[in-house]
């Protein structure tokens, strides 16, 4: 996992972590009560930087919370959301089966 340093900004902690047929994403933020919907919102808006005809990501952006979010073959999807002791912020992570992001696929 990346390691952040605080702010009131909500962000993304990590790139899409694959473990055997399930992928996971995480998010981070503090100063607001976020919650799934942010952090979909936030993975999402990753979109902007894809590029489907080439299934390329623009330089020095992230994209695989998106691709792993609209990933067509995923079909199962849990997600949990963990408030941070001490003003530590909240973490939310989402699961999804069958993983995405598969080299050489395109999401959707």
């Amino acid at each position: 996992m990346q390691r952040t340093t605080p702010t009131k900004e909500p962000m993304t902690v990590s790139s899409s972590i694959q473990m055997d047929l399930m992928v996971r994403t995480l998010f981070w933020g503090s100063g607001a009560d976020y919650n799934a919907v942010d952090a979909v919102n936030l993975w999402v808006s990753e979109g902007q930087d894809y590029d489907y005809n080439s299934n390329t990501c623009a330089q020095g952006k992230v994209c695989g919370h998106y691709t792993q979010v609209v990933w067509s073959s995923s079909t199962n999807i849990g997600c949990a959301r963990v408030v941070c002791d001490n003003n530590g912020g909240i973490f939310i992570t989402c699961n999804y089966n069958p993983a995405g992001n598969v080299i050489g696929e395109r999401p959707y």
